[in-house]
């Protein structure tokens, strides 16, 4: 458990970030998703990867803050017209540009531009991970695709 805790707190952490905006309540949540992976070990059916399962339970554990009311922010994502990155910027006035236009998308439109192009998840992976249809999450990215565009063309194009 404390190599997989070591592996992965630092991809949790980056993506939490970005969901709530608040490094305070970050390590709560990462341990608070760490406590349920091990409580669940059992239930892993191994039908997908490891890190699918566990960002899965970290997705539901940042939607459930949300819905009690905690100081969790809308999900964030990166990305207009440019290519895919396993790495996120680090703090550039690109990425602070790319923050701005991801105000423009809805949490859900945001979660799977995140998923998508922040970790490089495929469509079926994402599926599995937010328990919605490949059909919502191509939707999903097509309109985000679109209304960041369309922002960006009207602020920088």
């Amino acid at each position: 458990m404390a190599s997989l805790y070591k592996e992965y707190t630092p991809r949790l952490e980056r993506f939490l970030l970005r969901v709530t905006r608040d490094p305070e309540i970050i390590q709560e949540l990462v341990n608070d998703v760490m406590l349920t992976v091990w409580q669940q070990a059992g239930t892993f059916r191994r039908e997908s990867a490891v890190s699918t399962w566990i960002l899965g339970i970290t997705y539901r554990k940042a939607l459930d803050a949300v819905r009690k009311g905690k100081r969790y922010h809308s999900l964030l994502s990166q990305w207009v017209n440019i290519a895919p990155k396993s790495e996120w910027l680090d703090g550039t006035g690109e990425e602070r540009d790319l923050m701005s236009l991801l105000e423009k998308l809805s949490p859900e439109q945001r979660a799977v531009a995140e998923l998508a192009f922040g970790f490089g998840y495929s469509y079926p992976e994402i599926e599995e991970i937010l328990d919605i249809p490949i059909n919502t999450v191509k939707t999903r990215i097509f309109y985000a695709r679109k209304i960041m565009q369309t922002a960006y063309t009207k602020s920088w194009g």
